[in-house]
């Protein structure tokens, strides 16, 4: 009644068309649904901040109700919309996780750090979702490197996919060029030298890798 009330004083105001797209899509009336949320979005008086929050509460209202198909047709016909707008990307990014769409999660963060490569950030979500490719997680860790080369924890990262893929030596000399330059900060020195001592642990070489506990010890004594 609240709303009809206030649909009846201004029938194209957008945060009451969406009280009604998210009631008729509870009661299963996708068209009504469909009708009041796309006259919602084209009430220009409100944000696009504010027309995310009522896609979000119409897609969740959705998928409550197990509508997938339809949930997909609403968050991508809108986005097809505002193909521009970073928050619309947002929302897609979170539906993606919702679904467990990793090629979608994947392409959300391409085109985050294309949009600004510098935030190292950006990077590291983007590392994160290709956890099963390596040949692409190398890539991603070299090009880091080379934009972020005072960043200790891409060398983390390149030596623990050179172990994996048994290039043993190769990793060592990564650990140690860090090891020996002075602006690697004391955490990462830390867990260098402990991975340098698992490494060469394997290779049988037990001096080696006691000497580099003992220095993990002697500077993080409380670890």
């Amino acid at each position: 009644r609240c709303y009809d009330s206030q649909y009846a004083k201004d029938s194209t105001d957008g945060h009451v068309l969406a009280a009604y797209a998210n009631y008729y899509s509870s009661k299963g009336n996708d068209a009504l649904a469909d009708e009041y949320m796309l006259r919602a979005l084209n009430d220009r008086r409100y944000s696009i901040s504010n027309k995310i929050q009522w896609l979000r509460s119409h897609v969740a209202t959705l998928l409550q109700a197990h509508d997938t198909l339809h949930a997909d047709s609403v968050v991508y016909g809108v986005a097809a919309m505002y193909p521009d707008e970073d928050e619309l990307h947002t929302l897609l990014y979170d539906y993606a996780q919702v679904k467990h769409d990793t090629v979608a999660c994947q392409n959300y963060w391409i085109r985050q750090v294309r949009q600004n490569p510098l935030d190292e950030e950006r990077w590291v979500n983007l590392f994160s979702w290709y956890e099963n490719d390596p040949a692409r997680m190398a890539d991603i860790v070299d090009e880091a490197i080379r934009l972020f080369p005072k960043s200790s924890r891409w060398y983390y990262y390149k030596a623990v996919l050179l172990v994996t893929e048994k290039r043993t030596l190769e990793a060592i000399e990564m650990l140690d060029a860090l090891l020996a330059n002075d602006q690697t900060e004391n955490a990462a020195r830390v867990w260098a030298l402990t991975m340098k001592g698992d490494i060469v642990q394997t290779l049988q070489q037990y001096s080696t890798a006691m000497a580099c506990y003992e220095e993990v010890l002697r500077m993080a004594p409380d670890d």
